[in-house]
């Protein structure tokens, strides 16, 4: 499952234990709307070995300025609280799993 988070996203971000993929979005982004699609299947198959969260960045600005985010969608492979790599823009399913192979593996 993925988690949607909202203002308190640092303290539930701290406290996971597992490599994350954290999704940054606005509803309003269509490149945004394409790319759910495929990390929610990323998620379905990689789920129990990383955890996935999404953050819209119109309704928690301080995530945006958190992790200088310019454009969205903008993915980050988070491991130990260290951004590992990112991504941002249009991405397909088979890259995703390729960026989270390379940074967490």
């Amino acid at each position: 499952m993925i988690i949607k988070l909202s203002e308190n996203f640092k303290d539930t971000l701290q406290k996971e234990t597992k490599p994350y993929l954290l999704e940054i979005y606005t509803a309003s982004c269509g490149t945004c709307q394409q790319v759910m699609p495929f990390v929610e299947q990323v998620e379905a198959e990689y789920g129990n070995k990383y955890a996935f969260y999404k953050i819209d960045v119109k309704e928690t600005p301080i995530v945006g300025q958190e992790y200088d985010v310019k454009s969205v969608p903008n993915l980050l492979f988070i491991k130990e609280s260290k951004i590992k790599n990112k991504h941002h823009g249009y991405i397909t399913k088979e890259y995703i799993i390729k960026k989270l192979t390379e940074s967490f593996e």
